[in-house]
């Protein structure tokens, strides 16, 4: 029980940044944005998918309890990741294509799930940031 209420409480954690985070977006604050992203997963264990030398699995892991992955929160930090890569981009920062690498390898994880409750628009995202990203390792 208390591991579940832990992951719950994470959950909300992200989806406040996330709705801090869209409403900087539209009004078009990227600087702040980052900021609101930073400071948002530094304050709990998934500080460290803000590593750009994250590997695959351990971002995965980051996401991931004794009671199993949890999608949800998952997701919540491939929307962060995803938000701050369009922002990096925007800022014309070098490194931008990673945060959305990361926030692929999260979807496509998810994705891959064979019971998992995914966004209607799953697929649109994983194809959209595969075209971002171009010719970016996906590895």
């Amino acid at each position: 029980m208390f591991t579940r209420d832990y992951i719950l409480r994470q959950i909300q954690q992200l989806v406040a940044v996330l709705a801090r985070v869209l409403l900087l977006r539209n009004s078009g604050q990227p600087k702040e944005l980052l900021d609101e992203v930073r400071v948002g997963l530094a304050d709990n264990e998934l500080g460290a998918a803000l590593h750009d030398a994250i590997p695959r699995e351990d971002l995965i892991a980051l996401c991931s309890t004794e009671a199993g992955f949890s999608c949800e929160k998952a997701l919540a930090l491939a929307d962060l990741l995803r938000e701050k890569g369009y922002a990096e981009q925007e800022l014309q920062m070098e490194d931008w294509s990673r945060s959305l690498l990361h926030a692929l390898w999260l979807y496509e994880h998810i994705a891959s799930l064979p019971n998992a409750i995914v966004p209607i628009d799953m697929a649109d995202r994983i194809s959209s940031l595969r075209t971002e990203i171009g010719g970016f390792s996906l590895n």
